[in-house]
């Protein structure tokens, strides 16, 4: 199932034991299956040199770096770029 549109705040307030907002706990089903493609590099063992990520907006995808300096000057370059 796929959710098409954009949540707001009336989706939080639907009567569904899935809804952690008005249910406290865990669900009381599975909450995310990972696809066959993703259990498969898992299980190869895959090696990749990114540790650090985050998501830009503007080109629906995510930025990835090696370590944790090169993670943060990326990041303060799309923060200064998407200063509203």
């Amino acid at each position: 199932y796929k959710y098409e549109k954009k949540l707001n705040y009336q989706d939080l307030k639907i009567n569904n034991r899935y809804n952690t907002y008005i249910y406290k706990g865990l669900p009381p089903g599975i909450i995310c299956y990972p696809g066959t493609k993703t259990v498969k590099i898992v299980l190869e063992n895959y090696k990749s040199p990114y540790y650090y990520y985050f998501y830009n907006e503007n080109i629906n995808s995510h930025i990835f770096s090696i370590n944790y300096k090169e993670h943060l000057n990326k990041l303060n370059e799309y923060r200064e770029k998407n200063k509203t």
